[in-house]
């Protein structure tokens, strides 16, 4: 893969801390710990040859935590940890990497599984996973990747991993919002293990079709037992009904005093 094209030369020109030419690609190296490039039309396809080679390169350098290609908005995004001994010297490191590679990563048998536009690998020591953790604790951990956004299937595939892993407690997986938390306890499972559990599910998964969405939505009686109130079972029938029937029902109710009846 040529990386001197101007198109991928203008953001190592920029994290070189150079004059940025006027090419298409903008970079942002504003924020500490972060590279943004914007305007990359060129990654049109982000698990295609030229985006492979970009997160093989920059997860080349070890410093290098997290990569992210959004096709759709042509953004491209870099984590890496900052050195205190010379910052500026470690982005132009950073950049020969990218322009002239030492050592590739190995990308996941996982890698690109499932994925639409926006495709993201974050680093786990010496592994890289498209699962990335959006909040932790000690014994919790809430994990998130788009990939399960409405995917019924993986989100069968990752119940089937973890209901019986030994060491995870409980879990609760949401793929209307791709994330899935686990309670675990630390002494008998780590993150890595949790990790490569979920990218398991994830490679043994081969429907990645779009569950529908139900708009359709039941009013449960959990709002009541949220409140303490306890309701007959009449009246809980009445409220597991579509919402879409209840406001058919209320119009035609409405209707009917319109009508003098």
């Amino acid at each position: 893969m040529n990386f001197a094209e101007p198109a991928l030369t203008a953001p190592l020109v920029a994290m070189a801390a150079q004059p940025q030419p006027k090419l298409g690609a903008q970079v942002d190296i504003a924020e500490l710990r972060l590279i943004k490039i914007s305007g990359a039309g060129f990654f049109r396809e982000p698990t295609g040859a030229t985006a492979r080679s970009l997160f093989q390169r920059a997860f080349g350098a070890p410093e290098v935590g997290r990569v992210s290609i959004d096709a759709a908005r042509g953004e491209v995004e870099i984590g890496y940890s900052v050195s205190a001994r010379d910052p500026e010297g470690q982005l132009q490191r950073l950049a020969e990497q990218l322009r002239n590679p030492g050592p590739l990563a190995d990308l996941p048998g996982s890698f690109g599984r499932g994925a639409g536009a926006r495709v993201r690998l974050q680093r786990y020591g010496k592994t890289l996973s498209g699962w990335a953790v959006k909040h932790e604790i000690e014994g919790r951990i809430r994990f998130e990747n788009p990939v399960l956004l409405r995917r019924r299937a993986l989100r069968q595939g990752v119940e089937a991993e973890l209901v019986n892993a030994f060491g995870v407690d409980k879990f609760s997986i949401q793929e209307l919002t791709g994330t899935v938390l686990i309670h675990f306890n630390p002494r008998q499972i780590q993150k890595r293990q949790l990790v490569a559990l979920l990218d398991a599910a994830l490679e043994k998964t081969e429907d990645f079709a779009l569950a529908p969405i139900d708009y359709d939505l039941p009013v449960l009686d959990n709002a009541l037992r949220y409140c303490g109130v306890r309701a007959r079972p009449g009246v809980l029938r009445a409220l597991r009904q579509p919402v879409s029937r209840l406001k058919l029902r209320s119009e035609q109710r409405k209707t009917m005093r319109q009508r003098g009846h």
